[in-house]
């Protein structure tokens, strides 16, 4: 008689002959041990019930409860991340519009320096009339030297800035002219690049075009083009800022939209960084072409009740400077053979003031020694200015074995300040055969 088994481990029904009853052995299905019992109603025989299925139901339940636990910790933990992150995000993108704008500034330092360089001098600030009126600013000045030469042939310099005409062309956006950090940057035709005006300054008085001769503090160390925030300046526009508003610009922290300082373009076509803490004193003479004691302001910085500035006399009095000859030609020819020497003097002080001197010389006729002396300086001086002083000088000095060393120069030096100038030199050498 056939016994009916449940496996107790997977719920399989079955029929066992009974002469198998009391035996063991592994299930079917599961492959796990089991009994068979005896038959039904036999003494000490089991009886295994089959399992009851498992409910489904919970199942969703279960889903539910998941995502009600998940969802605000995956909402915590975003939330956490996101400002962690967020802070890092933005540091980035400042980064990129700081780099956009010294590649603003870089662009317009080359676009200078070619004005410079075609026209012997830099443009004024302003260009007026015979009668004091605003023609021209210096940045329309430049827009042949940017690729914006349909711009500048519909200028009609001929009319003031704000005729018609003219004020129709400022409403063209040039992003060149414009800081990215500036909120209000986007198809923007203000401008956030002005130059330093008044006197012994780069941009000068009106009408006046300084030469990069006329540059003694050293291209390196004075300021060319700042860049400030708020003045709502139309690039058209021939307005620009004074070195003491541009100075109490820098005090009171709105000099540019970017943090703890402002980008300047250095009259070697540089772009530096500076911080709006830094030393005010220092930062006037980098805003100026020439060291003069005459033209800083004594009464700056403003006196602030301190009592150890009230007692040493505040402000003080100038400190008065010898006489010397670091700006005039040689005068004789011992001179001249010390100055030769200096070039290849360990001193930077006393290679440069060769190369000034040099450079102020008008000498009737090229000389051997003086250019070889030059040409070391050209290729291996660090110091930009030295380098362009010497290029310079060449164009006066130099022999035809010259063009060969200023023709490496003109293509491979690293500022193009200093290519320029070889360019110019190998041509002047080239008039004089």
């Amino acid at each position: 008689m056939p016994i009916p088994f449940t496996c107790p481990h997977c719920g399989l029904a079955m029929n066992v002959a009974d002469q198998y009853a009391g035996q063991c052995g592994p299930c079917s299905q599961c492959g796990k041990p089991i009994t068979i019992p005896g038959p039904p109603g036999a003494p000490g025989t089991l009886s295994y019930p089959p399992p009851k299925p498992a409910s489904k139901a919970p199942i969703w339940v279960i889903v539910l409860a998941g995502v009600a636990v998940a969802v605000p910790v995956l909402l915590v933990c975003g939330g956490i991340l996101l400002a962690l992150l967020l802070p890092a995000v933005q540091a980035a993108r400042e980064a990129a519009r700081r780099a956009q704008c010294q590649n603003n500034l870089k662009q317009i330092g080359l676009a200078l320096l070619n004005y410079e360089s075609a026209n012997g001098a830099f443009p004024p600030a302003v260009f007026t009339d015979d009668f004091g009126k605003p023609m021209k600013s210096w940045r329309v000045a430049i827009l042949p030297y940017l690729e914006q030469m349909g711009l500048s042939q519909q200028y009609d310099s001929k009319q003031p800035w704000d005729s018609p005409q003219n004020r129709a062309l400022g409403n063209t956006p040039l992003a060149v002219f414009r800081c990215p950090s500036d909120p209000g940057a986007a198809n923007s035709t203000e401008t956030n690049y002005v130059r330093i005006v008044g006197k012994d300054t780069l941009g000068g008085t009106p009408n006046e075009a300084v030469r990069l001769r006329e540059i003694t503090n050293g291209t390196t160390r004075t300021i060319l083009v700042v860049e400030v925030s708020g003045l709502h300046i139309n690039w058209e526009e021939p307005r620009d800022v004074t070195v003491e508003e541009f100075l109490e610009m820098v005090a009171k922290g709105r000099a540019s939209h970017h943090t703890n300082g402002f980008n300047a373009l250095m009259a070697d076509g540089s772009v530096r960084f500076i911080n709006n803490r830094s030393d005010p004193n220092a930062l006037r003479t980098q805003l100026l072409r020439q060291p003069s004691t005459a033209s800083l302001d004594q009464n700056w910085p403003p006196q602030r009740g301190n009592p150890v500035q009230a007692e040493a006399g505040w402000p003080r009095p100038a400190i008065p400077r010898a006489p010397n000859d670091v700006n005039q030609p040689p005068k004789s020819a011992e001179d001249f053979a010390a100055l030769v020497s200096d070039l290849d003097s360990g001193d930077l002080g006393r290679r440069m003031q060769a190369t000034r001197r040099l450079l102020r010389a008008k000498p009737s006729e090229p000389n051997a020694a003086v250019a070889k002396a030059l040409e070391r300086v050209l290729l291996e001086e660090k110091n930009t200015t030295t380098r362009v002083r010497a290029a310079l000088a060449l164009a006066n000095w130099g022999t035809a074995e010259s063009i060969a060393v200023l023709q490496e120069a003109a293509q491979k030096d690293s500022n193009a300040l200093v290519r320029s100038r070889a360019a110019k030199a190998i041509e002047a050498i080239k008039l004089r055969q």
